[in-house]
């Protein structure tokens, strides 16, 4: 007899499999019950709360026990980024590469009982008599677009900052007009016992020779 404990626990861990895939592509919650419907052939997609759930039994586990998993999902973002910005950069040697376009100038005379200051239709168009034409070439000089430069900065800062290569900021709060958020306190000894003066002045002493 098959033990249903057994059986659950094995379902669990094929849902966790799918789910593991769907979370490393950033696929929200309810397209993971989805794919974990269609994939297990499921009559209906699981709850949003098992997935919930399995995500963060995975992220746990992850920390734990498959550091290898978290260290792929940083190499899977870093190849990510890697790749956009080879794109970029060749995007950016595009948009700096020089080219010909085409052009075509035409004079004409206008009918007779046409005038400049109104539109010409169609059928007018038509009887205008050509008097010059040229058509030729002209070479576009490109300088690139900043934004492939602007764009690949920003990635390139996402790369840092998911090696740790940035410092940690060190940021201080303080309430309104830049004073301290909590004031010191400053304590009135007079109220201390005898016994209470002779410890804070040999905690003094350690201090002052710890300097």
């Amino acid at each position: 007899m098959t033990d249903p404990r057994r059986k659950d626990k094995q379902i669990a861990e094929a849902r966790r499999v799918i789910v593991a895939e769907c979370y490393k592509r950033g696929m929200t919650i309810r397209q993971t019950c989805e794919a974990v419907m269609k994939q297990m052939s499921l009559d209906g997609p699981p709850s949003t709360k098992t997935i919930f759930n399995d995500r963060d039994f995975l992220l746990k586990e992850w920390k734990k026990e498959r550091i290898q998993d978290v260290d792929d999902m940083l190499q899977l973002e870093l190849t990510r980024i890697d790749d956009i910005i080879i794109e970029l950069w060749e995007a950016w040697k595009k948009s700096k590469t020089d080219y010909k376009s085409k052009f075509s100038k035409q004079k004409g005379e206008l009918p007779a009982g046409v005038s400049h200051d109104r539109d010409i239709d169609k059928e007018e168009r038509k009887r205008i008599k050509a008097t010059y034409a040229e058509r030729g070439e002209r070479e576009e000089i490109m300088f690139g677009d900043p934004r492939y430069l602007s764009e690949i900065r920003f990635q390139l800062i996402e790369r840092r900052k998911l090696l740790g290569l940035y410092a940690p900021e060190k940021k201080e709060v303080t309430g309104a007009g830049g004073k301290d958020l909590l004031p010191e306190r400053t304590q009135d000894i007079s109220m201390l016992t005898a016994e209470e003066k002779a410890i804070l002045l040999d905690i003094a002493r350690k201090v002052d020779r710890t300097k």
